[in-house]
């Protein structure tokens, strides 16, 4: 899901787990490497907003209600297969 939006996506470590990322004390990186993994194909949900929202001045919780359905996993690509246009 997050590859139609942008070619990063963010790591995300599930709450059972915080208290292992975060222990630098006895823990070293390879330690904790494992919590590198993708997420579950179903974790994200993404919703087409306005434009609006790629501007700072612009403020308020209506910038991010959708304006189209929501994207589906499988979904095709908008276009010619590339990333979706973030602004």
């Amino acid at each position: 899901m997050v590859a139609k939006l942008h070619d990063r996506s963010p790591v995300i470590v599930m709450p059972e787990d915080f208290e292992r990322w975060l222990d630098c004390r006895t823990l070293e990186p390879r330690h904790v490497a494992d919590l590198l993994s993708p997420p579950p194909d179903d974790f994200f949900e993404a919703f087409p907003v306005s434009k609006a929202v790629s501007n700072a001045r612009n403020l308020g919780a209506d910038l991010i209600e959708p304006i189209g359905p929501p994207l589906e996993p499988d979904q095709p690509d908008a276009g010619s297969g590339a990333q979706m246009d973030l602004f």
